[in-house]
Order: C-alpha cells, then structure tokens, then sequence
C-alpha cells in the first residue's frame, strides 16, 4: 500500500502482483522505499517500481530476502541451491548486480555499518550462528 496526499491509500504494485519472499522458509526483508522508488521481492525476482511510476521492473531473477539500504547501494540475500551470495545492487545509475561475498550456509540480513557485517549460519543444522565481516 501507498499513500498520497489527495488519493489515499491505494496498492504499491499491480493486484496480481504478491510482495514477499521465502528465502530460508521465513521470508522476511521482502521491501524497501528509497526516494520514492519501491524496490520489492516476489516470486520471479527482485523488482523495482520507480516514483510516480505504476509498472515493476524485473531487475534480477532469484530467490532473494532481506533487503538493506546500505550506503548508495542496496543490500540483498540471494538464495541457491550451492548455498548463499551477499549481493549488492547501486540505488542510481543503471542497475547492476554485483555479488559481495557467498556462503555454503545461509547468511541473515546485512547489518551496514562501518564494516559490513552478515550473520551466517552452518547449513543444514543452522548452529553455529556467528556474523562475518564483508570488506
């Protein structure tokens, strides 16, 4: 849902479209708004849907979570059956995927900061839990 003033509330993306994401069977992280643009997770992919704009782009294919504004970029699991890759996408300019770090196990939702930091977890047991630095 959005708001606007003078239109209310009506839906972000089109009715058929179904926002959420079942990275690790929880989901989780499935949007993010960043200077209007709504970038979101449904089945398919990552998608973007620009200001004032009504349509959704495809902009990578995948099973992807937990998206993080980071700086200038935002921040994304993507999840495969080889395990998981920490990925990053620039907020402007065209939008380039670009992978930051992967993992036999599965990584939890990017913590930015002054170093980059995603929890990882030993896959299948998923004990072990520790975060990893990402330079």
């Amino acid at each position: 849902m959005r708001w606007r003033p003078g239109e209310g509330a009506r839906d972000a993306g089109p009715a058929s479209f179904h926002i959420g994401s079942a990275v690790h069977a929880y989901g989780g992280g499935s949007f993010v708004v960043v200077d209007g643009d709504l970038w979101c997770v449904g089945e398919g992919g990552l998608y973007r849907r620009r200001r004032g704009g009504d349509e959704l782009e495809l902009i990578s294919p995948g099973a992807m979570g937990d998206l993080v504004v980071g700086v200038g970029e935002l921040l994304a699991v993507r999840e495969s059956e080889q395990g998981d890759e920490l990925v990053a996408l620039a907020l402007t300019g065209p939008p380039q995927l670009r992978v930051l770090a992967n993992s036999a196990g599965s990584f939890g939702a990017p913590r930015p900061g002054p170093a980059l930091l995603a929890p990882l977890h030993a896959h299948p047991e998923r004990r072990g839990n520790r975060s990893r630095p990402i330079a």
